[in-house]
């Protein structure tokens, strides 16, 4: 009986499995009108707030595994008020690393602006590098002519030491995969109880003697 729910989780495992496809979408870089004759500078970003944070792309069950079609990856997620200026139609954000070392793979937003319309921001790192992650950095909003605001007052990137599992914000133990399924896949404990009931069922039906 428990080989046969051991079955049954696996397939509903995998079947949610391939449902957790990838969306994560690049940031898209900013691009100056070199005929806008705006010379007035947005004002910077404020109350900024950073998740650093990794998920796994695979993860052991007590069954089987479940995965996701991004893979094992880091994640920096900003969330702000967004800078403000009347007569730009587009905004892009430029990062300043106020203290530390700029990681290898930031360079690129010390020395471009993306774009950004709403008050999160989207970067996408490596899944080991982000453990080593330790630095203070500040926003400056660059608008459509160029101009820059001043920059937002620094904040702090750094990994707190989670890594979270295949869905879900739960932190996983180190090497553990002692867990059935992540929470989030809700359709197992929908029909966990069926399982069980079918599998106690099972164990009390009289043996036939041979």
């Amino acid at each position: 009986a428990l080989a046969l729910l051991c079955v049954m989780v696996v397939m509903i495992s995998v079947a949610t499995g391939r449902a957790n496809a990838c969306s994560f979408a690049e940031p898209t870089p900013h691009e100056v009108d070199p005929s806008s004759t705006d010379t007035v500078p947005p004002s910077p970003p404020t109350d900024v707030v950073v998740d650093v944070s990794r998920r796994v792309g695979e993860q052991r069950n007590g069954c089987g595994t479940t995965s996701n079609s991004c893979g094992d990856q880091g994640r920096l997620h900003f969330m702000f008020e967004p800078g403000t200026d009347d007569a730009a139609t587009k905004l892009g954000l430029r990062l300043v690393i106020v203290e530390g070392e700029v990681p290898t793979e930031l360079e690129d937003y010390v020395g471009q602006a993306y774009l950004v319309d709403d008050g999160e921001f989207w970067i996408r790192v490596d899944f080991d590098a982000i453990t080593e992650y330790d630095f203070m950095a500040s926003w400056i909003v660059v608008d459509d002519a160029g101009n820059e605001s001043p920059a937002s007052e620094p904040f702090e990137v750094v990994w707190d030491g989670c890594t979270k599992g295949v869905v879900g914000d739960d932190c996983q133990e180190p090497g553990c995969g002692a867990s059935i399924l992540p929470a989030a896949h809700l359709g197992v404990y929908a029909v966990s109880p069926f399982f069980l009931l079918v599998a106690r069922r099972l164990r009390r039906r009289p043996s036939v003697p041979r």
